[in-house]
């Protein structure tokens, strides 16, 4: 996935029932917490606190789900299951997609023009 395709904005007002302006808000919502949810991530795998990990993944799959970042959203139900699964294969080439991921969305948003 490039970083242009990160956000999908017709997904986005899709998810908010057509309302343009709801989606720009769940989606600066989102903007918003993805860095400090990137640091959580990264600290909670860094210091292999696989638990806390999934509850925050868990968090995010959950905020993507009402938002148009597909890529986050699937890499996230991926890393969550891959956690509950207790997969040690997986689970740091997971995280580090995430992580990219995450890059990719902040990145877009700010070359984007939703108003």
């Amino acid at each position: 996935m490039t970083t242009e395709n990160a956000i999908d904005w017709n997904l986005c007002v899709k998810l908010a029932n057509g309302k343009r302006d709801l989606a720009q808000e769940l989606l600066e919502m989102l903007i918003k917490d993805l860095p400090s949810v990137k640091a959580s991530i990264n600290s909670l795998f860094t210091t292999n606190n696989l638990e806390e990990l999934e509850n925050r993944v868990h968090k995010l799959k959950g905020a993507t789900c009402y938002v148009g970042v597909p890529n986050v959203k699937q890499i996230a139900s991926d890393l969550e299951s891959a956690l509950k699964q207790n997969d040690a294969s997986k689970i740091p080439l997971l995280t580090n997609q995430l992580e990219s991921a995450i890059d990719q969305v902040l990145d877009h948003y700010e070359h984007i023009n939703i108003t």
